[in-house]
């Protein structure tokens, strides 16, 4: 007989999941910084890390849609409900941890950027057989299907690791008849895109915002409504509409430690 055993509130350690989104060149890279190197990992999937190629911080660089659920496996445990064949099953897990060391002195694991973990899905998702019809042609419903599901399993995953998560991702901004401003999240499919916000704990904006006079600020903006309809989430409710830029100093503040 199996028996569930309930932690207690002081036996679980509070862990930051946090999607940062901001305009390209914004500088969402570059917040890396703030944080304490010797314990984090920065999932290179984008090749843009020149802003922190100085920084003492373990990086991981993957370049196909397989290394990269390899990398988030190893990192958010095995899924007993996914069978041997799966992804994220046990056996995927036994697997990867041959071929990676101990996480244990991961505390932050940031993964930049979504955008590009997209299209990677989108070139796996292209190779799967259900991309292509009987008469040979992309069946492109398909391909897409298959990069919303991807998608969507791979950020559940990493939201089961004991670790504070940093997802980076480019904030797009369209106008609509009246001229006023739309965000949408830069990312394949749109399926991922609609869910992601929901998925995680905080959406974080950084932007250079107008507070009304005339110095513009460069922060993170964290709640919502706000006066920029910047599609911000505070789901800890510890943080201020406004936070300084420290992306180690937001993630302190909302586990409290």
């Amino acid at each position: 007989m199996n028996v569930i055993k309930l932690l207690t509130e002081d036996q679980v350690e509070p862990v930051a999941k946090l999607l940062l989104l901001g305009q390209s060149g914004v500088g969402k890279t570059y917040a890396v910084r703030t944080l304490d190197p010797k314990s984090s990992l920065y999932i290179d999937v984008a090749g843009g890390s020149l802003s922190i190629a100085d920084l003492p911080i373990p990086a991981i660089r993957v370049r196909d849609w397989d290394s990269l659920r390899d990398v988030v496996c190893w990192l958010g445990g095995p899924d007993p409900s996914y069978p041997s064949t799966s992804p994220y099953s046990p056996a995927h897990y036994a697997t990867v941890c041959t071929q990676f060391p101990n996480p244990d002195f991961i505390k932050t694991i940031i993964i930049d950027d979504l955008p590009e973990a997209g299209r990677l899905a989108l070139r796996f998702a292209m190779g799967q057989p259900e991309a292509v019809t009987k008469s040979g042609a992309k069946d492109l419903l398909n391909v897409y299907g298959t990069v919303g599901r991807e998608l969507v399993g791979f950020i559940q995953h990493i939201q089961h690791t004991p670790r504070n998560v940093v997802l980076i991702a480019i904030l797009e901004t369209t106008r609509d008849e009246f001229n006023r401003p739309i965000f949408e999240i830069q990312l394949e499919g749109s399926k991922a895109a609609r869910e992601l916000p929901g998925i995680v704990d905080e959406v974080i904006i950084l932007a250079h915002v107008n507070l009304g006079d005339n110095k513009p600020f460069r922060g993170f903006v964290c709640t919502s409504p706000n006066q920029w309809n910047f599609p911000a989430k505070d789901r800890s409710g510890k943080l201020e509409q406004l936070e300084p830029p420290d992306l180690g100093q937001l993630i302190r503040k909302i586990t409290g430690r």
